[in-house]
């Protein structure tokens, strides 16, 4: 009947645009309407060019929606797998999910694992060119989301390119300069190495600017936000500091701890005035 062909199609292009197709419980009902409209006789009448149309349609997203359920299966594994802390064996499982119709998120996921893996093992130069080429890839497909420059910018910084880092960072911020504090928090230590002590101090006061208490006590749920706040203050102390500040320095260092306990930084600096 038309009417399940058309709620064929459409479920079949949903899995494709929105849901991709995780549920193979909604893959069988789409087939089950599929079939419905399956008249062999048909393809007799004058209706068999229409006939033949549809069932082109059908099998194009059909064949779209289970690219995308095979990908989002294998990045499903290997979020299982991140979550244990087996970064080899996640970055094995995004490998696979790089696809047709591949998602430019996965293609990051890889890359950070990728990273990570480097940074444990001395730097590997094998494991962070493949880092660098998934956070390329996934910016190529995706231009205007900020992780994947953030990924780029953190391997150029490990593999000692440190103005391709720097680039990749400020890119980072113009796409999004609100929601991670850590994007500046990067930036501005990486200023720092690089001898850019004005650029840094400037990048810090404008983060902590965005930041103040209320913004991170609404943000409790996300247990990375008030680590990476407390970061750029434990930073703005040892600016401070070494601007002759003490007693402003310490302020800092304390408001960091209250922030985040465990910030080593603002432990040695509050021990050291």
């Amino acid at each position: 009947p038309p009417a399940a062909a058309v709620g064929a199609a459409a479920l079949l292009m949903h899995f494709a645009l929105d849901i991709g197709a995780r549920s193979p419980a909604l893959l069988a009902l789409a087939a089950m309407l599929v079939a419905a409209t399956y008249h062999p006789g048909r393809f007799r009448t004058r209706r068999a060019r229409h006939n033949m149309a549809l069932a082109a349609v059908v099998l194009a997203a059909a064949v779209v929606a289970t690219l995308n359920y095979q990908n989002e299966r294998f990045a499903s594994r290997a979020a299982i797998f991140q979550d244990n802390r087996d970064f080899q064996q996640a970055a094995d499982e995004y490998a696979k999910s790089h696809g047709p119709l591949a998602n430019p998120d996965h293609y990051t996921a890889e890359g950070i694992n990728q990273y990570v893996l480097a940074t444990i093992t001395g730097g590997s130069r094998e494991r962070q060119a493949i880092a660098r080429t998934r956070a390329q890839q996934a910016a190529a497909r995706d231009p205007r989301d900020a992780q994947h420059y953030f990924l780029l910018g953190r391997t150029e910084w490990l593999s000692g390119n440190h103005q391709a880092a720097l680039r990749a960072y400020r890119r980072t911020l113009q796409l999004d300069p609100l929601n991670h504090p850590e994007y500046y928090g990067d930036l501005a230590s990486l200023q720092i190495q690089t001898g850019d002590v004005p650029g840094a101090r400037e990048t810090i006061g404008r983060a902590i600017g965005l930041y103040p208490q209320d913004t991170v006590s609404n943000r409790h749920a996300d247990s990375d936000f008030a680590p990476a706040v407390a970061q750029l203050w434990a930073l703005h102390a040892l600016d401070l500091r070494d601007s002759g500040r003490p007693e402003a320095a310490r302020e800092a260092a304390q408001r960091a701890l209250k922030l985040d306990g465990d910030n080593q930084a603002a432990k040695n600096l509050e021990a050291s005035l």
